[in-house]
């Protein structure tokens, strides 16, 4: 009995102190997650009272000793970032990612933070190299391709930003519209600027192998083929922009001008640009057409033509123009009372100055952006129709 006694009390000690122990650990873990529960709490107090930098600050502290805390430091590094504070952003999601014991998926995802975090920074380079890494991981695909696809159009790497965006198709459409012939067109002009219109034209049919219909592949084509004086090629390029771009029919009018004189086809060219007017809304057409009858025949005949244009489709160049028009008039009674009618007329009208119009956010240029600076779509950026 007594041995069994001895042998007994030591297994009760030793059962007491592992009882004791777990415990007081388990104490210490309730009266931590306790504290954790506090801050956090007065945290979000602090965020709700709009005490903004005292809620990070406070947050940040509580979320390093916390190693549950991760998914919230990822998150702070975030809200950091949009606000602007990229090296505060950069300094959590670098201590997030330097912690042992990290998934593989939540070392990605650290990765990806950390990679806009360069990007927003400037650091291209850094964050090219995150992104490569992550690009053929299935989970982070899209999102790293999307990101290098930002920063070769940023560097202006068009052709990294073709073979990424050949990859990216096979996912998704992209965000802002970006097709593989605007980046051609972009290459096509660096060529035309660089004098080699040779390499320049091979692009731009390489853009309209990848979009029939793209705008300025067609007028950089017209362009090129107006400047090697390629007549025939340069009729057939004017009649698909015709059919597929008319709103950026104005921007060809004097291609379709000098293919004319060229043919010494004065009588196509009247053809063309009535035609233009009537079946194609063209106003600027009948401007043009306006002028060369003043110069021919009469300001008369000029002036009536405008007034039949103006009755069928009235718009503000072609109200222009018959204003111009009524200013070399002789006739007294017209003179009399064209000061009143113009600066009635010009009150009512905007400048005379082409304007361009973004379809997706609004912002207005006088020139042509075929990516609008201001929500970085691409090819929404058209002339306003007066």
């Amino acid at each position: 009995m007594l041995e069994l006694l001895a042998l007994l009390l030591p297994i009760a000690a030793a059962s007491g102190w592992f009882i004791a122990r777990r415990q007081y650990a388990a104490d210490r873990r309730f009266h931590r997650v306790r504290e954790l529960n506090a801050s956090y709490t007065r945290g979000l107090e602090y965020m709700l009272q709009d005490r903004v930098e005292e809620a990070l600050d406070l947050l940040s502290e509580t979320a390093a000793t916390d190693t549950e805390g991760r998914e919230l430091r990822l998150a702070i590094g975030n809200f950091f970032r949009r606000r602007g504070e990229v090296d505060k952003a950069l300094a959590v999601h670098e201590a997030l990612l330097s912690q042992a014991g990290l998934t593989e998926p939540f070392r990605s995802r650290i990765q990806l933070e950390l990679g806009t975090d360069y990007s927003a920074a400037g650091l291209l380079d850094r964050a090219e190299g995150i992104f490569i890494a992550l690009q053929d991981r299935p989970d982070f695909s899209t999102c790293s391709l999307e990101s290098l696809l930002r920063i070769y159009e940023r560097e202006r790497e068009w052709e990294k930003a073709i073979d990424c965006l050949k990859r990216l198709r096979r996912s998704q459409k992209p965000l802002h519209r970006e097709t593989i012939a605007q980046f051609y067109c972009e290459l096509a002009q660096q060529e035309h600027d660089a004098g080699r219109d040779d390499d320049a034209l091979a692009l731009t049919e390489a853009a309209l192998r990848d979009d029939p219909k793209c705008a300025r592949a067609l007028l950089q084509r017209a362009r090129l083929l107006a400047g090697r004086r390629e007549w025939s090629e340069l009729t057939a390029i004017l009649t698909m922009l015709e059919r597929h771009a008319p709103v950026f029919l104005p921007e060809i009018l004097d291609l379709g001008i000098l293919l004319h004189a060229a043919r010494k086809d004065e009588e196509g060219l009247i053809a063309w640009l009535t035609h233009l007017h009537k079946d194609c809304g063209c106003s600027e057409a009948a401007v043009l057409l306006s002028e060369r009858l003043a110069a021919e025949k009469s300001v008369a005949a000029a002036t009536d033509y405008v007034l039949s244009a103006i009755s069928s489709s009235p718009s503000v160049p072609l109200t222009r123009r018959l204003l111009a028009l009524m200013k070399q008039s002789s006739t007294e009674e017209q003179l009399a009372a064209l000061p009143s009618v113009m600066l009635a007329l010009h009150s009512l009208l905007p400048p005379r100055t082409r304007r361009y119009n973004c379809s997706q956010c609004g912002f207005t240029a006088s020139e042509i952006y075929w990516r609008c600076p201001s929500c970085q779509y691409w090819e929404t950026i058209k002339p306003v129709t007066e």
